[in-house]
């Protein structure tokens, strides 16, 4: 078997070679046209005609950027998701930013998408599926940066998507479903080696503070003007402070930009906007250092500013997950079953979030043939929810498929393994594995 599985390597890898000038090709272009996110249409379109003229059928997203592309081997076995990003970030002071929209693919993602060609390149060669079973996945998808959130927004207010980040749209829209692995990499920064495998953040959460204070003039009336931008200054400060107490192996972060704080020198500022995200290496410190950033940005409001604060998980959603169902979901992810079941319990409309949660507490202790028959009502109740559908897909595929009689195997700070009620979790926790999020 060893043997065997080193031949269909070798196999690949000489394949893989036969492509390396398009691989390049692919990487320098989309390099030098960076787009960001749910805005990546020449990117998009680039890679899937690049995928058909490699024969490959292109399952485009819909009315966002981004498509799957499937290969199968003909032979029973998993269903691998090889996952690449096509959206930039915004860096205008980097030499390479596109000097109109300061846009500049400094996270990675043109090599993301180059080695995705190259796969598929590869894999649809003659005799390179030979030794392999199972099917594999090819996925572009947008918006894995979660910037631009003014127009991110206003897509989820016209209906267009219903979440934030590109990943959990794709899954809300079944192009994950069936799946049992993802694997996706990342480029480094530092030239440690030629590859490695770092444990990092478990997603992140989205914070949007505002200071409302008081306009006036500067040089005349000072006096009559509260000053937002000294009160974003003292909540960011005392923030700061904070940092001494964090231990490294909890890998808190928290990295703040103001996005409004006055336009004219002359005029005391009246309102102040900051935005930043909150990580953290689990679901619990995350929750943490939330709550004591909320806590102390309000206490430092002071001089009469009014304060207000949103918070989303890194990939949000617009659905029904809000109130005690955003509670049981913490507690699923924080381990703490027997708070999700108290909750849970108190709850008089058991509707399919109801159904599906309780399938959720069931999987994690283990008692598979009852998460089994709520996940089924769950999606029986809602059968247009993503969530649901592929918790039941899931289940049918740890009882049918290879991995019959065990838990799937998941890269996953908080070992809750690669089934996906973490996926659906991750849309109000931040994040969970089969995914490894950089945003």
């Amino acid at each position: 078997m060893e043997q065997s599985c080193n031949e269909a390597v070798k196999s690949i890898l000489s394949c893989v070679e036969k492509y390396k000038s398009l691989i390049v090709e692919v990487e320098q272009t989309i390099w030098k046209n960076p787009e960001i996110g749910y805005k990546e249409w020449k990117t998009s379109r680039y890679l899937a005609d690049i995928f058909q003229s490699l024969g490959y059928q292109v399952t485009l997203a819909g009315d966002i950027p981004g498509f799957a592309a499937q290969i199968d081997t003909g032979r029973p076995g998993p269903v691998i998701a090889i996952v690449a990003e096509e959206d930039s970030i915004i860096c205008p002071e980097h030499p390479e930013a596109d000097p109109a929209t300061g846009a500049v693919h400094a996270c990675g993602h043109n090599a993301q998408s180059a080695y995705l060609v190259g796969c598929a390149a590869a894999l649809a060669e003659p005799g390179a599926l030979d030794g392999l079973c199972g099917s594999i996945r090819f996925l572009s998808i947008p918006a894995e940066e979660t910037i631009d959130l003014e127009y991110r927004s206003k897509l989820i207010q016209e209906g267009t998507i219903h979440y934030l980040a590109g990943k959990i749209e794709f899954l809300y829209r079944g192009l994950f479903d069936g799946v049992q692995l993802v694997l996706f990499t990342h480029v480094l920064s530092e030239e440690t080696s030629l590859f490695a495998i770092d444990k990092g953040a478990d997603g992140c959460i989205t914070k949007h503070f505002e200071y409302i204070g008081k306009s006036a003039h500067a040089g005349f009336a000072p006096h009559q003007g509260i000053n937002a931008l000294y009160a974003a200054t003292l909540g960011i400060t005392a923030c700061n402070a904070l940092r001494e107490t964090f231990e490294e192996k909890d890998y808190i972060r928290w990295h703040p930009i103001l996005t409004q704080a006055g336009a004219a020198a002359n005029a005391i500022p009246g309102v102040a906007k900051l935005d930043t995200y909150v990580r953290a290496s689990t679901f619990e410190k995350m929750k943490q250092i939330n709550e004591a950033y909320d806590a102390i940005t309000k206490e430092r409001a002071g001089g009469g500013a009014q304060y207000k604060t949103y918070t989303q998980p890194g990939s949000t959603s617009s659905g029904s997950a809000s109130g005690p169902y955003r509670d049981v979901r913490s507690a699923i992810m924080a381990g703490d079953l027997a708070r999700a079941e108290m909750i849970l319990g108190s709850i008089v409309d058991r509707n399919a979030e109801w159904h599906f949660l309780m399938g959720a507490v069931a999987y994690h202790r283990g008692w598979m043939d009852e998460a089994s028959k709520y996940f089924r009502q769950a999606a029986s109740m809602d059968p247009g929810n993503a969530e649901y559908r592929q918790a039941v897909a899931q289940m049918e595929s740890q009882a049918n498929g290879p991995f019959a009689g065990g838990r799937a195997v998941g890269m996953n700070t908080l070992d809750c393994g690669a089934f996906c009620p973490c996926m659906a979790l991750m849309a109000t926790s931040g994040g969970c594995a089969p995914f490894i999020c950089c945003c």
